[in-house]
């Protein structure tokens, strides 16, 4: 019978089940800049809820209509970006966009990520502040990450050692003077 599954064929041809793709969970390298932030993200006002969010589940401190949190968040290239091709997201761990690097420096950590590939991820400590304007809060973001080429070295450094990292592990830790 056409088309009916007879043990390991389908009409008298073999048949094979495809694997689905796994994500493959990559080990993150965590860059700061001896405790200075030092790169602003923009764009955090299009992702304010998300932003509360994040900066909610990290222990806030509010003084009278000021907010302050500290959080890790992950950066990653975004090509396929419309208004931008060098774009490089700034994201929550759990993947939530909060923001981009600034257009002008965009290229520089966009080549910086290229290098980190399909080895390693990229995180720093990012730092938000914010003030009540009405009942709600405008929280902005900034960054304790290196500038592009320091970053572009510490990649590479972490991609040459790579071995034995495990999936989803903190790789490096790297306190980088700027």
């Amino acid at each position: 019978m056409p088309g009916s599954r007879h043990g390991d064929t389908i009409a008298g041809v073999p048949w094979f089940r495809r694997k689905r793709k796994r994500s493959v969970e990559l080990p993150w390298i965590e860059l700061s800049c001896g405790g200075e932030y030092p790169l602003e993200v923009h764009g955090e006002s299009f992702h304010q809820p998300v932003i509360l969010a994040l900066v909610n589940a990290h222990d806030p401190q509010i003084d009278g209509d000021r907010i302050r949190a500290e959080f890790l968040v992950g950066l990653a290239r975004e090509p396929d970006n419309p208004h931008d091709a060098n774009a490089v997201v700034v994201a929550a761990l759990s993947g939530h966009a909060l923001g981009h690097i600034p257009r002008d420096l965009a290229a520089g950590y966009s080549r910086a990520l290229v290098t980190a590939g399909r080895h390693v991820r990229v995180a720093c400590r990012a730092r938000a502040y914010g003030r009540r304007i009405g009942r709600g809060w405008n929280i902005g973001i900034w960054l304790a990450m290196p500038d592009a080429d320091d970053l572009n070295s510490v990649l590479v450094d972490a991609i040459a050692n790579l071995d034995g990292a495990s999936a989803g592990a903190t790789l490096v830790k790297r306190d980088i003077e700027t």
